[in-house]
């Protein structure tokens, strides 16, 4: 099974939640994280 989320949330600094994120969830999968791109 397959189960898949996903959420949009507005916020004065994505780039650093994204990154924070990116760090989290590198704990346990191959991450990588471009910050000219944002993503």
């Amino acid at each position: 099974m397959i189960v898949t989320s996903t959420a949009r949330v507005s916020t004065d600094r994505p780039g650093r939640y994204g990154k924070q994120l990116t760090s989290h969830l590198s704990e346990k999968l191959t991450t990588t994280w471009d910050a000219d791109a944002g993503r």
